[in-house]
């Protein structure tokens, strides 16, 4: 991710500096010259956006196109008889490249949100079908509609069966968490733990094994997606924007089943039994990830609104 948005970044650069070619001054007539060729972005221009960050692609290459333009247009005037056209020459120059730091300054927030919720050792992309599904869901939650927040209290959160957004949650939660196979490098910190190794939430407890014979630990929404649904702006994210923050590996962690089976949708503090020291870390880190979503769907629903 880090490389992707040094190339981006880099490339507006040099943009900026083709554009700083501005009108010159003579003061005698001078043949009508052309500045030398630009070089344009090496990226194939992409298609129309259909994924994050690809509008704020998009404006970047609009504005490259523009700078084309407009150094490919004379840029030598005879002063003062030519003052009106030298003038507009450098007020079209100064315009883009007002136009051009708006862009890269888009896609540069554009990505780095992005690379607060895709963590390279989560395989956190969404296919056709996953949104196929989740906007079949979403299209019957009226515009506007919303869920009480906060709320919740001992018993946690939950999405009502009689809810509009009951049939889109249970989409979602048939997508999220993903599934463990898929997650390669640690969550918060902590690689999947290993059959025996000890259960942080049990005083003596150890991590068993599954079926399968691996270790008995499940993803665990650190804050539940039934309390994202309640989330101020959360049903408002297009569905592929829904499903990429619900399996943020920031939102993620590693629980043993018995602790996972505990806390449901509810608060960690709120489990009875539990080691009292990890008990009150995870409070602390559920009200460090509560907060980061908060944020993101607010970044979200500003990305979404375009360049």
């Amino acid at each position: 991710m880090s490389r992707r948005l040094d190339e981006r970044i880099r490339l507006g650069t040099v943009m900026m500096a083709a554009l700083l070619v501005c009108a010159s001054l003579v003061g005698a007539p001078v043949v009508n010259a052309q500045p030398s060729p630009v070089p344009t972005s090496p990226l194939a221009p992409p298609p129309p956006p259909k994924r994050m960050c690809e509008a704020q692609e998009l404006a970047v290459q609009r504005a490259d196109q523009g700078i084309v333009r407009h150094n490919a247009q004379r840029n030598l005037f005879e002063l003062p008889r030519e003052q009106a056209a030298y003038n507009a020459y450098n007020a079209e120059a100064n315009t883009l490249n007002q136009q051009l730091a708006t862009a890269k300054a888009n896609l540069r927030r554009c990505l780095d949100v992005l690379q607060r919720i895709v963590d390279p050792g989560l395989l956190s992309q969404v296919t056709p079908r996953q949104i196929e599904r989740t906007t079949a869901a979403k299209n019957k939650v009226p515009q506007g509609y919303t869920l009480p927040y906060p709320a919740g209290g001992k018993q946690g959160y939950a999405v009502p069966t009689d809810s509009p957004a009951r049939e889109l949650y249970k989409v979602v939660r048939s997508i999220s968490p993903p599934s463990k196979s898929k997650v390669t490098g640690p969550l918060q910190g902590q690689l999947r733990p290993a059959v025996n190794d000890p259960d942080q939430a049990y005083p003596g407890g150890r991590v068993g094994k599954d079926a399968k014979g691996g270790s008995a630990v499940s993803l665990d929404h650190v804050v539940s997606l039934a309390e994202m649904f309640h989330m101020p702006g959360f049903l408002g994210l297009t569905p592929e924007n829904m499903i990429m923050l619900a399996n943020a590996a920031a939102g993620l962690q590693w629980l043993t089943f018995t602790a996972n089976r505990a806390k449901q949708s509810r608060s960690a503090g709120d489990i009875l039994g539990v080691d009292p020291n990890w008990q009150a870390a995870q409070v602390a880190l559920e009200d460090q990830v509560r907060s980061q979503l908060l944020r993101l769907i607010q970044d979200l629903l500003e990305l979404q609104g375009g360049p």
